[in-house]
């Protein structure tokens, strides 16, 4: 599995984009850097984006990932949520109103997107990939995403505080080939990161501890672009074995 890091931080700089990932060219999660970073050939290559959950740096560039590929592209790109989450994006962002809603252009026959709405703990495929959404603690509805091909399941969290049951779903794998989970805010603003559903460097450590016996590889995403030298700091303090924060435009093969 090759995963495409497209962005990979919680604010947007000249240097620091925004969450977006790409599994094999062609199934995205996550939109907040689609088309800032990949050129128009590749984003033609999408045919499948799973969201995590509805805050705008993930999925802004779902509008102008649309409005680059209508009329170049042989059939819609499926965007993959739960319905809370489609729901949001149909009312809130492609509603003729703020942007187009794609889902009718060209033609409601032949849509640029079309929608899919998911349950959360129950496995769903898309193409080679068996998928599976699992709730974290977040303000608005988040679905971390575990994603299967026949080398091993990779996860992405999405955004996240302390939670419980992804990991416990993680723990239940034997396959697991690498994850990347979230870590926002130094520990000194621990109170800003438990109100808005994010870790700092103490509280990600609570949350690899219950890994059990993780021997893949930890990534780590959504460091805040003026706290990113001190949060890289702190992460070093905690000892935590085997992980890499994540840079814009790197590979992982896993």
């Amino acid at each position: 599995m090759r995963v495409k890091v497209c962005g990979c931080y919680g604010g947007e700089t000249a240097s620091t984009a925004l969450t977006g990932f790409v599994i094999n060219e062609a199934l995205a999660i996550d939109a907040g850097s689609l088309t800032r970073t990949l050129s128009l050939d590749d984003q033609l290559k999408i045919r499948n984006v799973l969201i995590t959950h509805t805050h705008l740096d993930h999925i802004k560039d779902l509008a102008f990932l649309a409005d680059n590929v209508i009329g170049l592209k042989e059939g819609a790109i499926t965007i993959w949520g739960i319905q809370a989450t489609i729901d949001v994006i149909r009312g809130h962002l492609m509603n003729d109103k703020i942007w187009p809603d794609f889902s009718k252009l060209p033609t409601p026959e032949k849509p640029t997107v079309q929608f899919r709405a998911i349950e959360e703990g129950k496995t769903f495929q898309v193409e080679d990939y068996e998928c599976l959404a699992i709730r974290t603690n977040h303000p608005v509805p988040n679905s971390g995403y575990l994603i299967r091909d026949r080398k091993g399941t990779f996860c992405f969290s999405g955004d996240t505080g302390v939670t419980e049951k992804l990991w416990a779903a993680i723990n239940e794998r034997k396959d697991m080939i690498g994850l990347i989970t979230e870590v926002s805010f130094p520990n000194n603003m621990d109170w800003l990161a438990e109100v808005s559903g994010h870790l700092t460097p103490k509280r990600l450590k609570t949350q690899v501890d219950q890994l059990k016996g993780r021997k893949y590889p930890l990534f780590l995403s959504h460091m805040k672009p003026n706290f990113v030298d001190v949060l890289q700091k702190e992460v070093a303090a905690e000892g935590i074995k085997d992980y890499r924060i994540l840079k814009v435009g790197e590979v992982l093969d896993l």
